[in-house]
């Protein structure tokens, strides 16, 4: 059994508004604290699902980057809920919002 003295917990939530614009990548930021003792792992889902796309990019820990400049759909398939999920294996934390379009050439991400 493991036993820790500070749970996961989000302290800096995604940005609650973004205005963004083909061919521009969106970039989605979180931020955990834990136990010391533990490493926060991230993850990040999209309409509850893990996407396994050449656009995405997680390498700097809480960091979820999306390359559209190639999508011949301009960004379209990455709309909907996205969900920043950290965890350092005994605890975890998440943070959700949408990524929305109102028109063709404008993203807005607004999170709760």
């Amino acid at each position: 059994m493991c036993i820790i003295s500070d749970p996961t917990k989000i302290i800096e939530p995604p940005q609650k508004k973004l205005d963004l614009r083909y061919p521009n990548p969106i970039i989605f930021t979180c931020s955990a604290d834990t136990d010391v003792s533990t490493p926060v792992m991230y993850r990040w889902l999209l309409n509850g699902n893990e996407r396994y796309d050449g656009s995405l990019n997680t390498t700097v820990p809480g960091t979820l980057y999306i390359d559209i400049s190639n999508d011949d759909k301009r960004g379209a398939d990455f709309l909907g809920t996205w969900t920043c999920n950290a965890t350092n294996g005994v605890s975890h934390d998440a943070m959700t919002g949408e990524l929305v379009t109102p028109s063709s050439s404008k993203y807005y991400v607004l999170f709760s």
